[in-house]
């Protein structure tokens, strides 16, 4: 019995190879070793239909457990901006020696000794920078 697709790992995202934009769902390898994430879409008659996207492997992240100030979901590779009342930084969520932190400069901050309510996500280190710059000259006129 030859097996034709090898299930990698827990929730992730990463981008598509179609049109470089987030996919959801679960990380596996098919026959011929080719990334994919499929998860389960939509309602067909009560049953879910399977979706999965080709990806570019290198996009491939996993959520942290905790969320930004505005619910959003924080994964790795996340650019994520703290302001004043407290030390204002811009980081990167990174996943190392055993924990998810924030990468600032060159010093980890526990991703877990922060207040969710004093984070918030700007961006990605996937994303193009043109997505980024947009999505903060957007949140700066909101």
């Amino acid at each position: 019995m030859n097996v034709l697709i090898e299930k990698i790992s827990n929730r992730c995202r990463a981008k598509t190879l179609l049109d470089r934009e987030w996919t959801h769902g679960y990380f596996i390898r098919d026959c011929e070793g080719r990334g994919q994430i499929y998860h389960i879409g939509g309602s067909n008659g009560g049953f879910g239909v399977v979706i999965i996207n080709r990806v570019d492997e290198t996009t491939v992240v996993h959520p942290t457990g905790k969320h930004d100030k505005d619910g959003e979901e924080l994964w790795e590779g996340d650019i994520i901006q703290r302001k004043f009342p407290h030390t204002p930084f811009v980081g990167v969520v990174v996943f190392r020696r055993g924990e998810f932190v924030i990468r600032v400069e060159q010093e980890d901050i526990p991703l877990g000794k922060l207040n969710d309510r004093d984070i918030k996500v700007i961006g990605s280190v996937y994303d193009d920078s043109e997505d980024s710059e947009d999505s903060e000259h957007n949140d700066a006129n909101a």
